[in-house]
């Protein structure tokens, strides 16, 4: 294991020290520095799904992440899609709808205080088990996805 110190040009820290440890390391700690930690979330997040333990905690439970693919939006309708999560509790959804013709993006939600009926709202329904994607207006030209984000 190594401390490493993080210094900008004028020998200045920049960041709290931070530990690595080599993979070969016959520790029984395990440490995974700040951008091995990145990679992993990043890698895991593309899969399309997959499960994701994130580096955050809250009340001492570490939050895992599972990227959802929303495919198209609706046309002025409410979607569902399946998801099973198991005895989780969700924390926060976020994600982002796509124009794919001009590379228009949305956040979603995406509240629109100026014309509602282009809003989309987003909610998951714990007794169905579904992620609910409810649009005012046809907003079939988009394809998004959506961070579920939560704790066991």
């Amino acid at each position: 294991m190594k401390i490493v110190r993080l210094n900008n040009k004028d020998n200045e820290k920049i960041l709290p020290d931070f530990i690595t440890q080599d993979k070969n390391s016959k520790s029984i700690v395990e440490v995974m520095s700040a951008k091995a930690m990145s990679e992993k979330i990043e890698e895991n997040t593309t899969t399309g799904g997959a499960e994701t333990e994130t580096n955050m905690i809250i009340d001492n439970k570490h939050v895992y992440l599972r990227r959802v693919n929303l495919g198209i939006l609706p046309n002025a309708t409410t979607k569902e899609i399946a998801i099973s999560l198991g005895n989780v509790t969700l924390i926060k959804m976020e994600g982002v709808a796509i124009r794919h013709a001009d590379n228009y993006v949305l956040p979603l939600p995406h509240a629109n205080t100026a014309n509602v009926a282009n809003q989309v709202s987003i909610r998951y329904n714990g007794s169905t088990k579904k992620i609910e994607l409810i649009t005012n207006s046809d907003m079939s030209l988009y394809t998004g996805y959506i961070n579920l984000y939560y704790v066991k």
